[in-house]
């Protein structure tokens, strides 16, 4: 099995950090990978936590992972997405939560911790 490592420099922009990751499950599946990993907070890390409170919405609407999960089903690959900042659905927190995506864009499993406010 071959696997690719995607070490990026993640900023405040949601849509240049998505596009080098689909940039790179399509590099990692023409190089043969069956599984990409990506670092922590890959969708946006901002340290203006008013600025980033903009891009910090629920999981079923975050952009950032629903490009990964489209670019993973049709490279055909696996991607550990190490984490993306995540609006919590019970209450006013966000999560910091990691997502494991099949190679037909399912998130076949999450793991979130809570980032504080």
């Amino acid at each position: 099995m071959r696997i690719a490592l995607f070490q990026m420099r993640a900023g405040i922009d949601p849509g240049a950090n998505a596009d080098a990751l689909e940039r790179a499950v399509g590099e990692a599946a023409r190089g043969g990978a069956s599984i990409l990993f990506t670092p922590e907070m890959s969708g946006l890390l901002d340290r203006n936590r008013a600025r980033a409170a903009s891009h910090i919405v629920a999981e079923a609407q975050n952009p950032v992972l629903e490009r990964v999960r489209v670019a993973a089903a049709e490279a055909g690959i696996w991607v550990s997405l190490g984490s993306l900042a995540v609006a919590a659905e019970t209450d006013t927190r966000w999560c910091n939560r990691s997502f494991l995506i099949d190679s037909t864009g399912a998130v076949e499993s999450r793991m979130s911790s809570g980032l504080p406010q």
